[in-house]
């Protein structure tokens, strides 16, 4: 079975490699480009090769076609492999930390002799990066933090990469004669936002089928790690509901079950001295006269104490969502127009959408000039007098400068139904810097909503230094929405901010930040944050119907 993210991964390493090695950019980039096709397409690449069309796609030459083939035929790349064994294991892990490319990591290496990650965060400890030219105490600073970082993320990875892993590999079992159940459990039932390993609790009730899971593990290509548990459909359920709490969540509940006569021993459930079988886990609740809590909320024991009194709330769901807010299209670095968008949206059900593509100083994003902004908003309101049903409103995601004022003139900002504010750039300000900055862009009166709040991408860069407590106590003052954006990379607010951002009543706006189209359903990755962080359809504003959600806005 070929999977699609590794064969992106590895074009995109290629590229790195031909830059290490020196070749010519343009080689490089056709890699990179050939990875984004795939993935903003959604291209099933065995059925690509089996049906010989992949010199359709743009930019997929023979030779390409022929390596992508040799892949999907024996799992493997020789063109990659030998790629590796050119280029030195410790200049490719150099490249791997933000703010060192190619040409940076070629200098390290070959005329510092820094040929390691440790080497390198030495030379930082040391003092001796800032004195190279191109680098100074600030990179040096930065690239020393971005070291620490990877290495206390080493062994994590992103919850929408397990997912995927998971769903595969659970169907897979699934085919397996005498598998009765298999449920993926562990963080990413509770939905952590990075996990260590995928675990499956698989109901069997014959040796010979365990035998068989295991020989399918033996054989599985798996770059996460893989735990499995094994039990009999009598006791599916507990084991289910202890996998899926955290261990101090689990110690709690489980010294109340037995309070309440209800325990685990020899093999069995017991309740007042006699062995029962759970139909689900809601059953299990019930038995001890608590309120079900949702795997999501299994991380602290305060939600047992708040079961007890039935007061958990009705947790966000899919369906509730009414809107998609916070997407960009080919007017800046998005791939699809704005019909094609506005098509996709209405095809997942929802009834508006909020165009919101990058300013004018994200002129690396392909930021809208004034003029474009004009031109952007006549064909929005053809597109409304064409569309029934469904309604394109006009945002834009302005860029927060650093003096915190946004990057329009006020008849532009006048123009936009709804503006996200974020920050894209000059990342290094101190901490009071920073919080200041945002805070003076919340107090803009044009501001709305508070896009990617702390600049994080999971397991690649931390948050920029931001005091997020202020932040977020600014938009209660002032009455902002604050952003979760749903990317896989970003999640931000993180669940425990959306948990603060809930006790200060800060509304939340849950957004795909989509740059294609097939990613808007990335919005239901934001659902998950949102239930981890406590929050019902009443918090989120586009859980509101269209009238009601600009309204909202234009109250703001």
């Amino acid at each position: 079975m070929v999977r699609e993210d590794e064969l992106i991964k590895i074009l995109k390493n290629i590229a790195k490699l031909l830059e290490l090695k020196g070749e010519n950019p343009f080689k490089a980039r056709a890699y990179i480009n050939a990875a984004d096709t795939i993935k903003k397409n959604n291209i099933n690449i065995e059925e690509a090769v089996n049906n010989s069309t992949l010199a359709d796609l743009k930019g997929f030459g023979e030779a390409l076609q022929k390596k992508i083939t040799e892949y999907v035929q024996t799992g493997k790349m020789s063109y990659y492999e030998k790629l590796k064994d050119e280029v030195p294991a410790g200049l490719f892990e150099i490249t791997q930390i933000a703010n060192i490319g190619p040409a940076k990591a070629r200098k390290l290496y070959y005329d510092y002799n820094i040929t390691s990650l440790d080497l390198l965060e030495k030379a930082c400890e040391e003092d001796i990066l800032k004195n190279i030219k191109g680098f100074g105490p600030k990179l040096q600073e930065l690239i020393l933090v971005s070291i620490q970082h990877k290495k206390a993320s080493k062994g994590r990875y992103l919850q929408e990469k397990a997912a995927r892993e998971a769903e595969l590999l659970s169907n897979e079992i699934k085919k397996i004669n005498g598998v009765d159940r298999v449920e993926i459990t562990g963080d990413y039932r509770r939905f952590s936002e990075t996990l260590n390993n995928i675990n499956l609790l698989i109901s069997t009730c014959e040796k010979t089928t365990e035998e068989k899971v295991k020989a399918l593990l033996e054989n599985y290509n798996s770059e996460i790690p893989i735990k499995v548990e094994f039990t009999d459909r009598n006791n599916f359920v507990w084991f289910l509901h202890q996998s899926s709490s955290s261990v101090i969540f689990n110690k709690e509940f489980e010294k109340f079950a037995l309070s309440k006569g209800l325990s685990f021993k020899n093999d069995s459930i017991i309740f007042n001295n006699e062995k029962i079988v759970l139909k689900n886990e809601e059953e299990l609740y019930k038995i001890l006269n608590l309120q079900y809590i949702p795997p999501e909320l299994r991380e602290h024991p305060e939600a047992i104490e708040i079961s007890k009194e039935f007061k958990i709330p009705d947790l966000i769901k899919n369906e509730d969502l009414k809107g998609v807010v916070h997407v960009h299209t080919n007017w800046s670095d998005g791939k699809n127009s704005i019909p094609e968008m506005a098509d996709k949206t209405k095809e997942l059900g929802f009834k508006y959408i909020v165009i919101s593509d990058h300013s004018r100083s994200a002129a690396y994003a392909g930021g809208l000039s004034i003029e474009s902004v004009i031109q952007q908003h006549k064909e929005i309101d053809n597109l409304n007098n064409q569309i029934e049903g469904f309604k394109i409103f006009k945002g834009i995601e302005s860029d927060i400068l650093p003096d915190g004022s946004l990057d329009y003139p006020e008849e532009v900002m006048k123009s936009f139904d709804v503006v996200i504010a974020s920050v894209h750039s000059s990342f290094n300000m101190s901490k009071s810097e920073m919080t200041k900055r945002i805070i003076y862009a919340l107090m803009n009166p044009f501001t709305h909503i508070l896009g990617h709040p702390t600049g994080r991408l999971l397991l690649a860069r931390p948050p920029y230094e931001v005091d997020i407590k202020d932040v977020i106590q600014a938009a209660a003052d002032y009455g902002k929405v604050i952003e979760i954006n749903c990317n896989p990379y970003r999640l931000d607010l993180s669940w425990e901010n959306v948990i603060y951002a809930k006790e200060k009543g800060v509304k939340i706006s849950i957004n795909p930040d989509s740059h294609n189209s097939g990613t808007i359903s990335d919005i239901f990755i934001g659902v998950k944050v949102a239930r981890k962080g406590w929050l019902e359809s009443k918090d989120v504003i586009n859980c509101m119907d269209s009238i009601d959600f600009y309204e909202y806005i234009k109250s703001l």
